[in-house]
Parts: C-alpha cells; sequence; structure tokens
C-alpha cells in the first residue's frame, strides 16, 4: 500500500490494527523479526503483523493465568459512557487526547503528515488494559476504543467489519486473505456485536466489534493465550453503558466517518492500483472511459414495458415475490397474477432463444414458455439480456427458436403449466453471466418499497405504463462525455451486498463544482434509452433524486438543463429528494415516447443511485420506491 493511499485511508481508519500497532506491537516487532516461528520466514521488509484482525509474531511462551480467579476493579470512563470492570491486579491507562480535526471526508484541513508517519490519525479516548505479565509478554494487552468508521446511514456493524477485511486482503504481507471466523453475538444494552478470530503461520488475534447509537467500538488483542483472550470476553460481559453515547455520537461525528467513505476510498483505490491486462501501468479512474461493473450486472434501462397489461383502467395485477423457487438467475422474479389466457407481450426487441411446451412433466418446472434475449447498450456497454416468459397456456404462431421479435409482439398467453400452481405469469430477467436483473425500471411494474428483498410476499403490482413512476437506474447510461474533465469523471462503486448494480459517484471529492454549467466541460451521463408512455402527448414530470452527501458541498447535480439542480440529501440516510436550487420542484416537459436525459456533474462528491419522474406533484417515492441503502 502506498505512502499516499495509508495517509487518505488509514487518516479514517484509526481502528484496533493501528492503535495495537502503536501501543502494543512495536515492542514485539523486534523480537518478532529475530525469531520468526520455526520454518517460517517474514515477508522481506515487513513485520509479521497482518492487518485483520490484529497479528503479533513471536511465540505465546506457553499459557499464563491472567488473574481469572481474582477480585475484579469497577471502572467508569465519560469519554466513552463506558463501565467496566477488569482483574485487580492489572494495570488500566487511558488516552483522553482531544478530538481530532474535523474529517470532511478522507482527511482533516492542515493534516500534518509530518507528525504521524503512517500516516493514521490519532484517535483520542482509549482504554488500555496489561496483566501482571506484560513485561515478559508484552502482547497480553487489552486495548478498547472508539472506532474512527462509524455506522452508515441504513448500514450496519457486519459492513464495517467486511470492508476491514478487504483492505486487510489488498495489503496483507501475506499476499493473502488471512483466515478468519466471524461470529455474532448478543448483549442487552449494545445494538450489535461482532467477534472476529484469526490464524496464520505468524499467530493469532481476537477482537470484539460493537455498535451503540451509531458509534463502533473495538476491543481487541494480540495475545496468542487462549486464556488471556477468554479473560477479555469476560471482561467484555462487564460492559454497561451509562445513556451519554447518543450525545458522545453527536459529538463525534465531525470526527468519524461513516463506511461510504471508506468504501469509496478503497474502491478508488483498488481501481487506480490494479495492474492492466498488458502489463502497462494502471490508470487513474479519472482518465478512464468504462465503468467498471465486475459482472455484477443488475441495472435495468428505463424503456421496457410490463408482459402484461391490466384489463382496464382501474385495475392491476398483484405480483408475488421471493417463492422459494425463485433462486439463482430468477431470484427477482415477479410472478404476475394475471387472468387465465390474458396476452404475453414481448418486453423489448430480441431474438427468441428457447422455447418448451409442456406435455405433463417433461419441460420441468416452467412448464410451457419462452426466452428471448436481447442486446442492448446499458452502463455504456454491450451487454444481453435473457427474458423469461414461463407458465403459458400457450405460445404464439410463429414465435420458434431464432425468430426475431419486435417490443409489443404477442408471446403467448397466461397460464399454469407446469410447477405453477395458481394461474399466474412468471416473468424474469437474467443477464449473460446468468444474474438475476433488477426489473424495477419495468414500465407498468410498481414494487413495494422493500423489492426485491420481499419474501413470499406481495411485492407489487402491474398496472398501465402511464401511471407507473419512471425509475431510472443511474448506472444504466448509454454514454458517459468528458470523462476527466478538471480531473473528475463519473464513478461507478459498487458496494459488496448492495440490491441494485452501484450508484454513481462524482470522483475525487475535492471540493471542486462546475458552476455555471459548461455542457461540454462538465462530465455528464447519457441515458438515450428511457421511454415515455402518457396521454396526453405532452406532459409535466416532478424529478427526484436517490442521493446521499457527506456535506452542502457535494449535495447537488444538473439534470436535463442548467435550470435544473436536484439536490442530494445531506449527511442523512440515502434518501429521495425532490428540490431545485434555490427553491422549487424540478420539473420536466416531456413528449411521450423515446427520451434521452442528461445529468451533469455540479459538485464533485456528490452521490446518486437513481432518478424518478413522476406525473403527480403529490406523489412522493419515499415508503414507495427503494433507494439504497449501497
Amino acid at each position: 500500500m502506498t505512502p499516499a493511499f495509508k495517509k487518505q485511508l488509514y487518516g479514517i481508519l484509526s481502528i484496533f490494527v493501528l492503535l495495537l500497532i502503536s501501543f502494543t506491537l512495536f515492542r514485539t516487532t523486534a523480537e518478532a523479526q529475530q525469531n520468526p516461528p520455526t520454518g517460517t520466514e517474514p515477508p522481506a521488509g515487513r513485520s509479521p503483523t497482518l492487518y485483520l484482525p490484529l497479528i503479533a509474531g513471536g511465540s505465546s511462551g506457553g499459557q499464563r493465568n491472567p488473574g481469572v480467579d481474582q477480585a475484579f476493579t469497577s471502572f467508569h470512563h465519560p469519554p466513552m459512557g463506558l463501565t467496566l470492570s477488569y482483574p485487580a491486579d492489572w494495570a488500566l491507562d487511558t488516552l483522553d487526547t482531544s478530538p481530532p480535526a474535523p474529517t470532511p471526508e478522507y482527511l482533516p484541513p492542515g493534516y500534518d503528515p509530518k507528525s504521524d508517519e503512517e500516516g493514521t490519525l490519532t484517535f483520542g479516548n482509549r482504554i488500555i488494559l496489561s496483566s501482571p505479565h506484560v513485561k515478559e509478554h508484552p502482547q497480553d494487552t487489552i486495548l478498547i476504543g472508539i472506532n474512527s468508521v462509524r455506522i452508515s446511514p441504513n448500514g450496519d456493524l457486519a459492513t464495517i467489519v467486511a470492508l476491514q477485511s478487504e483492505l486487510e486482503r489488498i495489503d496483507s504481507p501475506l499476499g493473502e486473505s488471512v483466515p478468519t471466523t466471524i461470529t455474532k453475538q448478543t448483549m442487552e444494552g449494545i445494538d450489535d456485536i461482532i467477534v472476529v478470530s484469526a490464524k496464520s503461520q505468524y499467530g493469532q488475534s481476537e477482537a470484539i466489534w460493537l455498535a451503540k447509537d451509531g458509534l463502533t467500538f473495538v476491543v481487541a488483542t494480540a495475545s496468542t493465550d487462549p486464556a488471556f483472550i477468554a479473560m477479555m470476553h469476560q471482561i467484555f460481559a462487564t460492559f454497561q453503558f451509562d445513556g451519554t453515547t447518543p450525545e458522545l455520537a453527536k459529538k463525534y461525528e465531525k470526527y468519524t466517518v461513516d463506511a461510504d467513505a471508506l468504501r469509496i476510498a478503497l474502491e478508488r483505490w483498488k481501481t487506480q492500483t490494479e495492474p492492466s491486462p498488458t502489463g502497462q501501468p494502471p490508470t487513474s479512474t479519472v482518465q478512464s472511459s468504462a465503468i467498471n461493473v465486475s459482472g455484477n450486472q443488475k441495472a435495468l434501462s428505463a424503456n421496457w414495458p410490463a408482459p402484461v397489461i391490466p384489463i382496464n383502467q382501474s385495475s392491476t395485477w398483484n405480483v408475488q415475490c421471493g417463492s422459494d423457487k425463485h433462486t439463482g438467475n430468477a431470484e427477482f422474479a415477479l410472478d404476475i397474477g394475471a387472468s387465465l389466457n390474458t396476452d404475453v407481450y414481448a418486453v423489448a426487441d430480441g431474438t427468441v432463444s428457447f422455447t418448451a411446451i409442456w406435455d405433463g412433466s417433461s419441460t420441468g418446472s416452467y412448464g410451457t414458455h419462452v426466452i428471448v434475449d436481447t442486446t442492448l447498450n446499458i452502463a455504456s456497454q454491450t451487454r444481453t439480456y435473457s427474458h423469461a416468459y414461463a407458465h403459458l397456456n400457450s405460445i404464439e404462431p410463429g414465435i420458434v427458436v431464432g425468430h426475431s421479435v419486435i417490443k409489443g409482439d404477442k408471446i403467448g398467453k397466461v397460464g399454469s403449466t407446469g410447477a405453477g400452481g395458481a394461474v399466474h405469469l412468471h416473468f424474469h430477467v437474467r443477464d449473460s453471466n446468468q444474474n438475476p436483473v433488477d426489473p424495477t425500471p419495468i414500465l407498468g411494474f410498481i414494487p413495494k418499497v422493500n423489492f426485491p428483498t420481499i419474501i413470499k410476499t406481495s411485492c407489487g403490482v402491474v398496472d398501465y405504463a402511464e401511471k407507473d413512476p419512471i425509475v431510472i437506474e443511474s448506472v444504466a447510461t448509454t454514454q458517459r462525455l468528458h470523462q476527466g474533465s478538471n480531473g473528475k469523471s463519473w464513478n461507478c462503486i459498487n458496494p459488496p451486498g448492495a440490491t441494485v448494480e452501484c450508484y454513481m459517484y462524482g470522483d475525487p471529492n475535492t471540493g471542486g463544482f462546475f458552476v455555471p454549467l459548461n455542457t461540454s466541460v462538465a462530465p455528464q451521463l447519457v441515458y438515450a434509452n428511457v421511454f415515455v408512455y402518457q396521454n396526453p402527448v405532452l406532459a409535466d414530470y416532478y424529478l427526484w433524486t436517490c442521493g446521499h452527501a457527506s456535506s452542502g458541498g457535494d449535495d447537488s447535480i444538473y439534470v436535463q438543463n442548467s435550470s435544473l439542480v436536484p439536490m442530494i440529501a445531506q449527511a442523512s440516510p440515502w434518501t429521495w429528494v425532490s428540490a431545485n436550487f434555490p427553491s422549487g420542484l424540478p420539473t420536466l416537459t416531456l413528449t411521450s415516447g423515446a427520451l434521452t436525459l442528461n445529468v451533469w456533474m455540479r459538485e464533485d462528491g456528490a452521490r446518486f443511485g437513481r432518478i424518478l419522474l413522476a406525473r403527480s406533484s403529490s406523489y412522493n417515492p419515499n415508503g414507495n420506491i427503494k433507494c439504497g441503502p449501497y
């Protein structure tokens, strides 16, 4: 890991790894390097220390009684709002330094790397517990501290642990991940607990991560003695918070960063430093014109209509999701409760790649079904998506393998063949890597807010397309223009475990902006794949963005023209926002048919996951259409 990246990333990651290196391992590094475990040599030029969890080199020297049978002493620590008990013959030290300068994104203003050679941002308020054997065994120390990475809005502790694990994998002296065991625990008065244990040829370690009112704490040891690790858990079991953590969380908010910032830094660094296939030096993301989506092709363009139409303008078809049979590439499948022999239409132009006629048993659970392959320009690249129509009662004449269909062509009629049970249409979309594609943007499908994570219940309805708000995935571009302009680009951030493909990020966040808008200079996203169904032909739409911002300096984008500057939510959970600048609701007057929508960067650091266009000024997608978490 380069020194520059350490200053950027470790500046926001003052966690137990670096703290223990600072306060414990400096006493063991020399011994570990001189006496590595038999048959094992430390990596050249590196101390035998792994980054998650921390592992100190050196032998344990046999088990030592850590004082399990001795009396405990109680200690209250106001800076952490914490009371704990520990063995009476142990030593307790506190490091209650004043908080560091505020951290806007990665490093605080005026941060001086000369005073911090490792790029580690000193974070105050720590407790250090040392056993009576600490002189002979310096690793017999427990450190308790507030982590400088806080819970992200709508996030959880597991996300932070996973990100730290990814960081360890990148910078491990072994060049690989440390085998770890992760266990969730519960304890009254604590929001979330995760125990991380690791072991390698260099030793072992254990850490307890806990979350309380948005703050994250770490209890960790580099000891290799099982009895000492057991004592750490015994001490942890005495933890009691005094009720001040909500105020502390508010106090530390400007000194900590949420996991989103850590993820952005990590993804940017990985993209900038991974070797190219040709062996040439890596290219910075701000010079790249391609979006790194790494096989996670979940996004769909906003020009596919629903495969069935309700009987009339006042009716809808109910949609069920999450069946036990919806697995693999059909994970996001829709079971649309249309009536028997309702016409089924192709949702996009394409070529029929598979058909099957049910004979009572041989064609499997899908019964009579059709699969169509469609090649499209999405995420600024060419992709092939397959859309399946199953449990049909019949297939239209001429729908055979190799036949070309046009959006709106009849495919067949709704039935219950195969293992369909009740009459319905099973519909799903998958990419060429057999990944499920999120059908939220399908025009006419109105999902519930937790789709596609609903299990075995109603997940929305199918209505007439002109009644459906238009949902545009931020990554579903047909072009990205002016990438690298003024050193800025739109970058696709793909968080682990997200239900969407990625969100777009104005990269890097240095406080820059493009004001006034120059459409030939500002980094631009082009969506030439949006379709508007409406009557009358000309109508007003209200514009919403699903976004998140760290501050007022990265909370706006231009959409369609310079007079529209929808705001992105400031320092809050991912949410839908509709706000023009300086006031009012942003609107677009659209004509029926194909639409090209444009987004330009206004402030770097802006993050948005979706855009929504609604016909009604009273419509609010919050509580209706999913926005994050990412």
